[in-house]
Order: C-alpha cells, then structure tokens, then sequence
C-alpha cells in the first residue's frame, strides 16, 4: 500500500495549527513567506484564493513530495477588505466599521503538490457586531489581540464578545474551514475518515474551539470585578443537543451540563455512563409528578419555586444516610413575568423557612426578562446579589450560589456576583429550527 504523503501547514497562524489538530490530522508547518498585496480592483474572492494558492505554491516548491495546504482569510466591510491592523489607530478604524454591521469573512484554501494545484475554494461566513462603545474598543486594543487578525479582532478571544450572530463556519472566521479541508484532503486520498473519531466532525470541532473563547471570557469578566475566576462555574445548556455534542464538550474540558427536561436528561445519561466526573443540573422547570425521577439524576436542581415542589423533593430524597441531600436554588421571578416560573421576591424568606430538613438550598437563580442590550440585565443581577446577601444574614442559610447569566449576557452577570453561569449557544451554537 502506497504511504499518504506528508501534510504540510503553509502558515504559522497559531489558529489554524489548532484547527488541523483538532481535527485530528498530522501535520509539519513551514511559513510560506509569501507577501500578501491587494491589486487594485481585485475581487474579495479572487484575491483570498490568490492569496492561499501562491502560500501553497512557494512551500510545494520546496517540498514537491508533501501535500501543501494554503489558506488566507479577509474581511470585508461594505465591499472595504480589512486586513490586519497596522497600528492601535488603524485597529480602532476597522472595529468603528464594524460596530453594529453585519460582514463577510471569507477563508481561501489551496492544496498544491509537486507545485500543481490539487483543489482549491473559497468559503464565506457572516458576521453581525453588536454595537461597541468606544471605551470598549480601546480597551480591547489594549489587549494586543486585534494585531494579528484579519478585521482587528479574533472570535477565538475577547473579541467574541463583540459577535451578536454568525452565519456560517466559525472555524472559518478562526481562519480555516476545517471540514472543506478535510474533504479536500480526504478526495485526494491524503486522509481517510477514522472510525476511532481521528477526525471529528465539524460540528464537534466547532465545539472544542468555542469551549476555551467562551473560558477565557468568563475569566476576563471574573478579573474585571477583582475576583478569582475559578469562583465562577460555567453549566454548559445542552437542551436538545446530543449525546455526542454533549461528549465532544466533555472531550474538551466541561464537566457541568444543564438540562430543561427530566426525561431528556435521563436518556442522555444512559448514553453517556462512561464519563464518571460529569455533573448534570436541572435548569427548567420541575414539576412535582417528576421528582422522585429527578432527585438522584442531578447534582443541583436550580428551579426550586413551590412549596409543593419542596415537600415533593424531601419525599423523593434517599432514606440511606450515606446518600448525599438533593441540593437546589430557589429561583426567583424578579420581572413578574406570567410567561416564567419563579417565586416572587416577597415569597422567598417563608421557601427558605420551609426548606430546613427537607432540601439544601444552597442559592438563588432568575432569568431576567429579555433586554435589547445585555447591560439593561444588570439590575437583575444585582438585585438577586443583593437579596441573596440580605437573606443569608436574616435566615442563617450560607446561600453561596447564585445562577444567573446566559450566552448573551453571562459576562454581566459575573460582573454583578454570578457563581454559576448557563451558557448554550455560544458553544454548542444555535438551534436548528
């Protein structure tokens, strides 16, 4: 049998190199050293393809044996290409462009051997930018991030904060379409598909990139209050996910995952009992009928709101003494909402009184009513900060978490005291519909 040739990564792009491992490939790196220029009138396309087929070219040249894999990705803005920035002034230009706009990404990729082009596309991806305040933007200049980065700003970092919606790939926006390159390469009998999981699928690829972004702003929201980060516990929303999205998440490092349904919960722990150390948690509603199935399937239950619920709860918990107590949250309705679940404020302290010697309340949980920035959530938090405060003192109870904060407004949320964020979108990504 004939060996596959060697790969070769015509880029040093730190991104990229994470990419192609991810995907479970086995690759050398050498640096094209190709200049990158726009011709005048050249279209967005053509120029990414150019671009990523003469990267590929110069190092194929040199290495006729290997298969070369070239890639370049721009932004484009209104028809403007943003390339890297070249200086703090000319970062904060493109980041003012692209405040509150939608853009095209678009990633090229060559794959060249013995100096002849073997495949070669180019894939696009839109993204649509919050607004920014202008002190925001300096303060991510400042962080050195934008200055390697086409568009001034990496989804892989901080700078996914600024992201309200994306269409298409995010491995393409980190600067590679990992799965047309993998196909690419698979066509051209470089790799085969593994039945071991060698290469994963794009979607549990995509999954392993969010996983650390959505980290590392957790922890730079942690830092920005002057608290610990690791005082902050991320329960990854796996509602209607699957058993092998939740897997992939665990692969790459979470171990806290909240469901909504009893029953779908149930299904996927079946299917899952090799992963020892995973801890799943009740985000959705309970209804009384279910807990005697729920008691000893989570390790918190944060949407404790009826007395009949407690009563429910302490009839289901174990009679052995060396079972651990179902531990809860009370959750707490702060926008008088008739859509949500959730006690009203005044009914906390007689929930509480009511919970000794039957459940370990352990904290408080709210979903704030929806808001049109993640900012206007901040009161919310705050005021459940402060209820619970208020509550510790006059009941005696520790009350040490406080569940609150979703994919849209989890950094708010650490800010104002969250110990337990629950963030789905911004890893699994969105939902079918």
């Amino acid at each position: 049998m004939t060996p596959s040739p060697k790969i070769i990564l015509a880029s040093g792009s730190p991104r990229r190199r994470q990419l192609l491992t991810a995907a479970g490939l086995t690759f050398e790196i050498i640096e094209s050293g190709v200049p990158e220029f726009h011709a005048d009138d050249e279209p967005a396309h053509d120029y990414a393809l150019r671009m990523a087929r003469e990267k590929a070219r110069a190092v194929s040249i040199r290495v006729p044996s290997a298969v070369i894999i070239g890639a370049d990705t721009i932004v484009v803005c209104d028809g403007a290409i943003l390339e890297k920035p070249s200086s703090p002034d000319d970062a904060r230009r493109m980041l003012s462009r692209l405040s509150g706009r939608t853009h095209v990404v678009i990633t090229a990729f060559a794959l060249f051997r013995d100096g002849v082009i073997l495949e070669s596309a180019a894939i696009e991806s839109r993204v649509t930018f919050r607004a920014l305040a202008e002190a925001e933007i300096d303060e991510y200049i400042a962080t050195g991030e934008p200055f390697d980065k086409a568009g001034a700003y990496g989804i892989q970092g901080l700078g996914a904060g600024f992201i309200s919606h994306l269409e298409g790939s995010r491995d393409n926006v980190m600067g590679l379409p990992t799965e047309q390159v993998v196909a690419a390469l698979i066509r051209q009998h470089v790799s085969k598909k593994s039945k071991s999981r060698e290469i994963r699928s794009n979607g549990e690829n995509e999954i392993a990139n969010r996983l650390p972004a959505v980290r590392e702003r957790i922890d730079a929201a942690a830092r920005r209050s002057h608290r610990d980060p690791s005082s902050v516990r991320l329960v990854l929303a796996s509602k209607t996910q699957s058993a092998a999205a939740v897997r992939a998440a665990y692969e790459a490092g979470a171990r806290d995952f909240g469901e909504n349904y009893v029953q779908e919960a149930i299904s996927k722990r079946a299917e899952l009992t090799d992963l020892n150390d995973i801890r799943w948690h009740l985000i959705g509603h309970l209804q009384t009928n279910k807990a005697k199935v729920a008691a000893p399937a989570f390790a918190l239950i944060h949407s404790i709101d009826s007395m009949r619920l407690l009563d429910a709860l302490a009839r289901a918990q174990s009679s052995d003494v060396s079972c651990p107590r179902i531990r809860g949250l009370i959750e707490v309705n702060l926008g008088a909402e008739a859509s949500k679940t959730g006690v009203a404020p005044d009914a906390i302290a007689s929930l509480l009184e009511s919970s000794r010697d039957k459940v370990e309340i352990v904290g408080l949980m709210t979903i704030p009513p929806p808001t049109s920035t993640p900012d206007l959530a901040r009161p919310y938090f705050a005021r459940l900060r402060e209820m619970r405060d208020r509550f510790a003192i006059q009941t005696g109870f520790a009350l040490s978490e406080l569940s609150m904060g979703m994919t849209d407004d989890f950094e708010i949320a650490i800010e104002e005291g969250a110990t337990i964020v629950r963030v789905g979108r911004a890893v699994f990504g969105e939902r079918a519909s």
